[in-house]
């Protein structure tokens, strides 16, 4: 559940030693929306959002939205966990499509990046993109890194995430439904 996805991003992340300076003058923040043109999630995407999706009855009814709207339920999500949320732009994104910052965990600030992605029904999220959040996740300095999909993950996937030791994790779509569903 959401709270258990919570936890475990809070005690899994190991913070990064600049971990202080982010929170007080963010100039990666600015970087970033310059090198990646992101914006924060506006309240009417959420707002949108939050009356839209509860109303689809089935895990596959992500099908029925689009990519981009994915990316904003995603959003929302962890909103929903005290993250401030930052959406990149629709093309170009760096490798990642949301910024997660959270600056009252217990283990300290994070900057989690958040990879959304929604394959075709019955289709899985492999390892290579696992993989390449993780090196995303690397190069950007982020705390951790975070892998949602509408769907499910392979096992090569899965196993990846286990072996990082919590720099990377996966959510599934029928994870999100539950939560759109509470």
């Amino acid at each position: 559940d959401a709270s258990a996805l919570r936890d475990a991003l809070h005690s899994c992340f190991e913070v990064a030693t600049f971990a202080d300076d982010l929170v007080e003058s963010r100039p990666w923040l600015d970087k970033a929306k310059k090198d990646v043109a992101m914006q924060p999630l506006l309240s009417q995407d959420v707002d949108e959002l939050r009356t839209k999706l509860p109303t689809l009855p089935r895990l596959g009814a992500f099908s029925e939205i689009g990519w981009r709207e994915f990316e904003k339920a995603a959003g929302v999500f962890f909103e929903e966990m005290g993250y401030e949320v930052f959406l990149t732009a629709p093309s170009r994104d760096g490798g990642f499509d949301l910024m997660l910052l959270n600056s009252t965990s217990g283990k300290g600030p994070e900057r989690l990046l958040v990879e959304c992605k929604k394959p075709s029904e019955g289709k899985k999220v492999g390892i290579s993109v696992v993989r390449q959040l993780l090196g995303v996740s690397q190069v950007e300095g982020a705390t951790g890194s975070v892998c949602v999909t509408s769907t499910e993950f392979t096992a090569g996937a899965r196993e990846l995430s286990r072996l990082s030791c919590g720099r990377i994790e996966l959510v599934e779509g029928r994870e999100l439904m539950d939560w759109l569903r509470n």
